[in-house]
């Protein structure tokens, strides 16, 4: 895990690969493999969740959204539709900045590279936590039989995405900051 803090914030940042359970029908079902973020949010927000549709909607559905309430449907850059999930509380005190946020989270792809899709964002309404699927290993170089040029050139790789948390705080920041503006206007 890896911490700091950034724009005045603080976060974490950690690789994560959950296996799927032993009893699962199929290989995929419970599985992840990405990175997940945890940072705090300066604008109020209301508390919500957004994952993408087939794993909260239909037979196959992974994630429990018992107790929240449908509020609507993004859609990313790469066509992928996510679904927003807010508490009733949440769902009465909607606000601007919420919009700007989750156009970022749901557009992550966009912002980082084609390697990275969200899997789920939550917000508590103090802190934000994001999971996004990202394939590369970032701690594995090189390989059984590698060469000076292949570790240098994954060095390289991982370092780029070893970035990825700074640039999504950096797109968070800048979105809550023009939903301020335009809120004040």
């Amino acid at each position: 895990c890896i911490s700091g803090t950034i724009g005045g914030r603080r976060m974490k940042f950690a690789e994560a690969w959950v296996a799927p359970s032993p009893d699962a029908e199929d290989e995929s079902d419970g599985a992840f493999q990405g990175l997940l973020l945890r940072m705090d949010n300066k604008a109020p927000l209301p508390a919500f969740f957004i994952a993408q549709e087939t794993l909260t909607k239909g037979k196959s559905s992974r994630l429990n959204v018992k107790g929240l309430v449908e509020a609507g449907t993004k859609i990313g850059k790469s066509g992928k539709r996510y679904t927003i999930w807010l508490s009733k509380e949440g769902r009465a005190n909607t606000d601007p900045t919420l919009s700007a946020v989750l156009d970022i989270l749901v557009k992550i792809d966009a912002q980082i590279g084609p390697k990275a899709t969200l899997y789920s964002a939550t917000s508590t309404g103090r802190e934000l936590h994001i999971a996004f699927s990202h394939d590369p290993d970032l701690f594995r170089i090189g390989g059984l039989f590698t060469s000076q040029s292949r570790i240098t050139d994954g060095i390289e790789k991982a370092l780029e995405d070893m970035n990825i948390p700074l640039r999504i705080v950096s797109k968070v920041l800048e979105a809550e900051q023009e939903a301020s503006q335009t809120k004040q206007a």
